[in-house]
């Protein structure tokens, strides 16, 4: 029996749609100040749930520095779906850093440092398959001039990698008494630190993603480029921050 299998590491593209959350306040501006509104979505896919959708990402944290790096104002867990708003009065003039991280708050393989600069993550007694670990992130510097609106897309931190398995193949292994019901991975050197700052990732180790159920989905993709997508039996998916190279000078896009 022949056994074709599908390793494919995605970059998700395109904005979610889903209800938009707001956090109203009301400002009294000095003649200093502008109000500052931030519209934050997800990049995603509506085409394809192998890339995920991002509707379980549910908690915010974000964090706007002065130019000197200080706190001008923060917020950890905020509970909240997106596209989100918030707006907040910042000096005219001035430049800002804004840094934003999402995730499900149903996992607790991630923490913001105190300075709200840096995402450590756990990967120990990580299952393999679990959709909870989906994160997105961004960081944005601006300078505000007057009242204005930033639109911004968070993007996926972590890579996502898939394995699938031709359906005609999946039912050759079933007329043949192969099951696979569970699926675990191995990954060498992902990285456990991501610096909001600068997109820099660091501090490598070798992960296991424990034996766990597969995913009851298909994993459509056009791997030949064709135009057309195949489907393929989902066997496995796994979230990782990845760590480009061995001397600590790896990024992701910010």
């Amino acid at each position: 029996m022949k056994r074709n299998l599908l390793v494919a590491m995605f970059a998700a593209s395109g904005m979610m749609l889903t209800t938009s959350c707001s956090q109203d306040e009301q400002f009294i501006l000095s003649e200093e100040e502008v109000q500052v509104t931030f519209s934050l979505g997800l990049e995603g896919s509506m085409k394809t749930r192998a890339i995920s959708d991002g509707t379980g990402i549910n908690k915010l944290h974000y964090a706007i520095f002065n130019s000197e790096g200080g706190i001008v104002e923060s917020s950890k867990n905020t509970e909240t779906g997106f596209p989100f708003t918030t707006t907040t009065a910042l000096v005219k003039g001035e430049t800002y850093t804004a840094v934003f991280w999402a995730q499900n708050k149903a996992c607790t393989a991630y923490s913001v440092s105190e300075d709200m600069k840096s995402i450590t993550i756990d990967y120990s007694n990580a299952l393999n398959n679990d959709e909870d670990r989906d994160a997105f992130f961004k960081t944005e510097t601006f300078t505000v001039t007057e009242n204005t609106n930033l639109n911004i897309v968070l993007k996926r931190a972590l890579a996502q990698l898939n394995t699938g398995m031709l359906e005609s193949d999946w039912e050759d292994a079933k007329k043949n008494n192969i099951t696979i019901a569970k699926s675990e991975v191995v990954i060498q050197q992902a990285a456990t630190t991501l610096n909001l700052m600068d997109g820099s990732v660091s501090n490598p180790t070798d992960v296991t993603f424990a034996s766990s159920d597969i995913l009851e989905e298909t994993l459509s993709i056009d791997v030949d480029c064709d135009g057309e997508q195949e489907t393929y039996k989902y066997l496995s998916m796994s979230y990782f921050l990845v760590m480009d190279g061995s001397d600590g000078s790896s990024k992701l896009e910010i």
